[in-house]
């Protein structure tokens, strides 16, 4: 008799941990999508997800959306857990919580309807996550995983939103195609706006260019785990320093030569390495773009760009715009600090850009983004609209070394490049490094931390991508979406209303 009960209760516990672990499970498909570059498998992760959550009620949706979210969301901010575990959940959680949204939408299997509502609610939570809390957090947008496959080019025309709408919609209408599945002829429909959709994606023109631009980029290498901290910014730029004077010869041959984030700390004894940096210009005799930390005239820090030149010094500069909440400023700094005794390790707030970030350099029209802002699809749009022919990333990625941020990073600069016409130039203090062209071709790629200097050229481009164009699409496409959903909800309700007052 206790043997039957206990035999029963495992199976009621199996049942109920099996309702998690398959979403959980197409989390972490989705999650390898990203890890491993393979854009299919982001279309196999939903349409499983999108088969648990269909005809299922609320309480058990709920349940299924927060095991895929987690699933997704944990794994692939990993990287996060460096700075405490804490920080790994709560940046996981701020990132799932938003997916509720798609728990709360009744799904029907065999309706199209559920399938458009599923793909722009998708849509909407990406759009909202890119953008808020504190600018927006993009890590783990679905576009950022099509960089291999046909779909990734509908970001030319409503950049990241229209492309998460896209292989959602797929992925929704491929959950009905099951071999087995004697009804899959009266799908035909469906199967046909499927093979549409990425027959669009395989013959849009390739992009158009009309020059090269040959830069020498500089990756110091990594400073070691024993070196004091007060020293580490000083090894840093002797380590920039002592490469480009190594390959002279080389970055000669460049238009001009790019040092990334952080390569420079110019608040400590800033005369001495301002006249060091001048002279290993003077050198190469070619133009700098250099990453510094310095102190402005308000006494704030600044993440910034500088342009050196040979026998002049520092002519233009770019203030990052779009700052790290929590890495380079408190939020809501006076209520924070006094409660969270870690973040004393950020004293002082980065004084924020206001707006610009295109120099010219060798009569060519450079946009210039810092580390995170190669997410910030609005920055890099306007850098575009403001003339940019090729786009420069510089980053400093060396508190997360080891780590898979570094990589991530490295793909959401190729969907960028992608997604606004430009050959993307990234570089970096320990890596990833390398050159993308705007039809996301990589090219001197650097995985290692160690130091590596190389001249690539890079293709410019005058053209501008439709969502650079009318950057409000994307905005207008997913309101437009929503506002069909809701409309067809509110109708579908009243209709029901109606009815149940007729049969009254």
């Amino acid at each position: 008799m206790a043997l039957r009960y206990t035999t029963k209760k495992a199976c009621s516990v199996f049942k109920q941990l099996r309702k998690i672990i398959l979403p959980m499970s197409a989390g972490l498909i989705l999650y390898c999508a990203f890890r491993y570059d393979i854009w299919l498998l982001t279309i196999l992760a939903i349409a499983i997800f999108y088969r648990r959550l269909v005809d299922q009620p609320l309480q058990k949706r709920l349940l299924v959306t927060f095991g895929f979210a987690a699933g997704f969301f944990v794994p692939h901010l990993w990287w996060i857990s460096v700075l405490g575990f804490d920080a790994l959940l709560l940046l996981s959680l701020l990132c799932m919580v938003l997916f509720a949204l798609i728990a709360f939408l009744p799904l029907h299997s065999n309706n199209f309807w559920s399938k458009l509502e599923f793909a722009s609610a998708w849509a909407l939570i990406e759009l909202v996550r890119s953008l808020y809390p504190w600018g927006g957090f993009g890590w783990g947008l679905l576009g950022y995983s099509q960089t291999t496959g046909p779909l990734v080019q509908y970001s030319r025309y409503a950049n990241v939103a229209l492309v998460a709408f896209v292989v959602v919609l797929i992925a929704a209408m491929v959950s009905d195609f099951r071999i087995l599945n004697p009804n899959i002829f009266k799908k035909s429909k469906e199967l046909l706006l499927v093979i549409t959709l990425l027959i669009i994606g395989v013959v849009l023109p390739a992009p158009q260019t009309n020059g090269v631009f040959k830069v020498g980029v500089v990756q110091g290498g990594v400073v070691p785990a024993f070196v004091p901290e007060s020293i580490r910014a000083s090894q840093v730029f002797a380590n920039h320093l002592r490469q480009t004077q190594a390959h002279a010869d080389l970055l000669r041959t460049s238009d001009v030569v790019v040092w990334p984030e952080n390569s420079v700390n110019l608040q400590e004894e800033s005369g001495i390495v301002g006249a060091q940096i001048q002279a290993v210009v003077d050198q190469i005799g070619k133009p700098f773009l250099i990453g510094v930390v310095r102190t402005n005239q308000d006494g704030q820090l600044e993440n910034a760009v500088l342009l050196w030149l040979p026998k002049t010094g520092i002519t233009a500069s770019y203030v990052k715009n779009h700052l790290v909440p929590f890495g380079e400023y408190i939020p809501m700094r006076n209520l924070l600090a006094a409660r969270v005794g870690r973040l004393d390790q950020i004293p002082a707030d980065f004084a924020k850009g206001l707006g610009g970030g295109v120099i010219e350099v060798a009569d060519t029209k450079v946009g210039a983004a810092i580390c995170f802002e190669v997410a910030d699809q609005m920055h890099l749009t306007n850098l575009v609209d403001d003339g940019a022919q090729v786009l420069i990333a510089a980053s400093n990625n060396a508190t997360y070394l080891g780590t898979l941020q570094p990589a991530q990073q490295f793909q959401i600069s190729r969907f960028s490049a992608i997604a606004h016409q430009r050959t993307m130039v990234v570089a970096t203090t320990t890596g990833v490094s390398g050159v993308i062209s705007a039809s996301g071709n990589i090219s001197h790629q650097v995985t290692d931390s160690g130091a590596s200097v190389f001249v690539a050229e890079a293709k410019l481009s005058d053209s501008e991508a439709f969502a650079d164009s009318y950057p409000m699409c994307r905005y207008l496409f997913v309101s437009v979406l929503f506002m069909i959903v809701l409309t067809r909800r509110a109708r579908a309700k009243f209709k029901k209303l109606t009815a149940n007052r007729s049969a009254v």
